[in-house]
Order: structure tokens, then sequence, then C-alpha cells
């Protein structure tokens, strides 16, 4: 069964969550969005606290993350630890605002995407227009993780 979520509405108000990264994919969500929104800001919480245990618990092996910067891309688990670590090493947080990702379901795979604001906090730091999108699979141990995370700036035409 498909589950579709409505497209996003900018005046609603984005949820606060506070869950610890290595819990995260633990919690036994089934609604596409929410799952999407958990898996987001456990995210955000490890790498604010360059959290690297944190941020690996939420891949699952060997998944692949693109982002927007060059050197931003890991396609294997040790690619994406090595990110991790230099990103971590660098004077400032990455994170992102978001609201309402479109989110659909079917079994234990969840595809989405969403408007947000990249939000690097620190010396130097800005908040950009950005895009997210991926894929969520929940595992044999009922565990949400990233198998695809995507990361992208929009371009002005």
């Amino acid at each position: 069964m498909l589950d579709r979520r409505d497209p996003p509405d900018d005046t609603a108000e984005q949820p606060s969550l506070t869950i610890q990264p290595s819990l995260a994919g633990q919690l036994r969500e089934n609604d596409p969005a929410k799952v999407v929104d958990m898996m987001l800001h456990c995210y955000v919480e490890a790498l604010r606290a360059r959290d690297l245990d944190g941020a690996m618990a939420l891949f699952a092996p060997g998944a692949t993350l693109i982002g927007s910067e060059p050197g931003g891309s890991a396609h294997s688990t040790d690619e994406l630890r090595a990110l991790h670590e230099r990103i971590f090493t660098e004077p400032v947080t990455y994170g992102w605002q978001w609201r309402n990702p479109v989110a659909t379901r079917h079994g234990d795979v969840v595809w989405f995407a969403a408007k947000a604001t990249w939000v690097i906090q620190g010396k130097g730091g800005a908040e950009l227009p950005y895009q997210l999108s991926g894929v969520l699979h929940r595992t044999p141990a009922e565990r949400w993780v990233f198998e695809l995370f995507n990361g992208s700036r929009p371009t002005k035409r």
C-alpha cells in the first residue's frame, strides 16, 4: 500500500523532537512523514554534536550520501565515515530546517523530498535555500536507516 503525503504547507510549524541519534531507528513509527522527520532530526542532532557513531548509526551499511559541496559525497561505509570525520573537524556545524516533507511508503521503504534551509552554525555561518531527498529502509530488526541521502542547493534561473 502506498501512502501519499500532501504537498508542503509553508505555514505549518516544524515539530520539535529530541531523540538520541543512536535510538532513532529503533522507534516503531510507521507514518512516512513522521519517519522522515524523526530521522532528519536525529541526523541534525548527530551533526551538531559531532557524534560520529550517532551519525553512522543512522545509515545502512554501504549507504550513499550525496551532498552539494565538492567532496561532499560518499558511496560506502568507509567513505561515509571519512566524510563525517572530515566535516566534524570544520569550525562550523551543519544542519537543516524543513517543513512537511513529502514522503511515500511502500512496505519497508520510505522515499522523501523536502524544501529546507541549510543552517550553518559557527564563524561565517549562513542560512541557505536547500533541498533534501532520500530513501529510508526498515531493517529486519525494525530500525529505520538511510540508504540514500541527498542534499542540494537550488539553482537560480
